[in-house]
């Protein structure tokens, strides 16, 4: 069990059952290193399976390649929706998959084809992304999960729920991002 992080085990019920309004969100785990963010968040990916909504984990870590967790994300989408993934995503992790110019158009088709993909999925149900260890995620990382909210959550309402751990003054663009920059909408920080 976890101890003594009841508030915060609400807030995340409240909002994993919130999306059975199709109400979506974003919500930032803070705290120090050993804190129990990364426990809070296996707790949230629990409510997801009982209440059986689909939900994908990135865990970032150090210095992992640029896109790895981004193209993790879409290969899983892609698998999930089969035939269905958005052409534009097949096109985008068929160029990265044979290294080929990996900047600039490549780089936004993957995310518009990712967010694609994520539109369609919410189509059947709603969707909770969950990012652990925001902290070490690179600025690419960070601008496409700034990208996806702001598109699918904030712009269209659409029952998105991304629920990440952070460890403050770790690193300033996440911090950035804990606070809503970019986003279009203020998260809620527990």
């Amino acid at each position: 069990p976890l101890v003594g992080r009841d508030l915060e085990q609400e807030a995340l019920t409240d909002a994993v059952a919130g999306l059975t309004s199709r109400r979506g969100g974003v919500i930032i785990i803070e705290g120090d290193d050993g804190s129990g963010k990364s426990r809070l968040l296996d707790v949230a990916m629990d409510r997801c399976r009982s209440l059986g909504l689909p939900h994908h984990r990135i865990e970032f870590v150090p210095e992992a390649p640029i896109f790895s967790n981004i193209l993790k994300l879409s290969r899983d989408m892609a698998k999930e929706l089969g035939t269905r993934t958005p052409p534009e995503l097949r096109q985008a992790l068929q160029t990265f998959s044979e290294g080929r110019q990996t900047r600039g158009s490549s780089r936004y088709t993957l995310y518009d084809g990712a967010r694609e993909a994520l539109d369609t999925l919410m189509e059947g149900a709603p969707q909770v992304l969950l990012f652990d260890d925001l902290h070490e995620a690179n600025a690419r990382a960070l601008e496409f999960i700034a990208y996806l909210v702001r598109t699918l959550i904030a712009n269209d309402k659409k029952p998105l729920l991304v629920l990440a751990t952070l460890r403050t003054k770790a690193n300033p663009s996440a911090d950035a991002l804990a606070i809503g920059e970019d986003l279009g909408m203020e998260p809620q920080n527990i």
